[in-house]
């Protein structure tokens, strides 16, 4: 397995685990957590150059389950700054990736990460340049759902969206975590670490769970929980944020830096 960080998605009772064997021969591995059984994906892509064609190196991956069949879908994010998804063919003893849609997406340099907001159906990317990117499908392809964001400083390790928050989350190697509406309105700028920012996530309960609480002052306390933020450094740190409070902290100041 090589630097790119697994991707985790559930159909019904069944949880599947997808990562990086081989980039540079375009090999991804689907695991069925519960059987343990693995499934070899291609999805090689070639770039063309003025030298002529090479394999582009799949740098991250999503896999989530979309639609009302909640059929396994793979994003994924090239060296060469591609965007492609890819179905996941479940009909047959023998799993394949069948190619959806693609883009040349308008970041400069590989991108580095993404992620799917399956609400709004909208894929975010950030890459090695200052370009934070929305995708939506369109088509054979994609098109951007919102102009792309240029960061003051280029280089991003990881990108988060959250639906339930509409927040879009950024680690960055300039020390800061930059936030975001869901439709990459700059929102706040955390700057703490002392070194690169390796990844981003959010804890965010879900009121579903709660809907199942009976006792409605337990079903209150639950909703009324604070929802946390990780960021992790390669300062050797992992910091704590309290995403509530510094949103509104944000919007108390009318700025985008905290």
């Amino acid at each position: 397995m090589n630097f790119c960080k697994f991707s985790y998605a559930t159909i019904q009772s069944s949880s599947w685990i997808a990562f990086l064997v081989d980039a540079g021969a375009g090999e991804a591995c689907l695991l069925d957590v519960g059987s343990e059984e693995q499934h070899s994906l291609n999805i090689g892509h070639k770039s063309r150059t003025k030298a002529g064609s090479r394999d582009d190196s799949p740098m991250c991956i999503k896999l989530v389950a979309s639609g009302e069949s909640k059929q396994l879908e793979l994003f994924v994010g090239y060296e060469s700054n591609m965007l492609q998804q890819f179905g996941i063919n479940t009909s047959d003893s023998k799993m394949s990736a069948v190619l959806r849609r693609s883009v040349t997406t308008v970041h400069t340099e590989p991108i580095m990460s993404l992620d799917y907001d399956s609400q709004r159906q909208l894929v975010y990317t950030c890459a090695a340049d200052n370009k934070v990117c929305c995708y939506t499908a369109h088509g054979s392809g994609f098109k951007e759902h919102t102009a792309a964001v240029e960061l003051k400083n280029p280089g991003n390790s990881e990108i988060r969206c959250f639906s339930a928050l509409a927040l879009v989350a950024v680690a960055s190697w300039d020390y800061t975590v930059h936030l975001f509406t869901s439709d990459l309105e700059p929102t706040a700028s955390i700057a703490f670490h002392r070194a690169a920012l390796t990844s981003v996530d959010v804890s965010t309960l879900s009121t579903a769970e709660a809907d199942g609480i009976a006792d409605e002052y337990v079903r209150q306390r639950w909703n009324s929980r604070s929802r946390w933020m990780a960021v992790a450094s390669r300062d050797a740190r992992i910091s704590l944020w309290d995403i509530d409070a510094v949103l509104a902290r944000a919007r108390s100041c009318g700025a985008a830096d905290t």
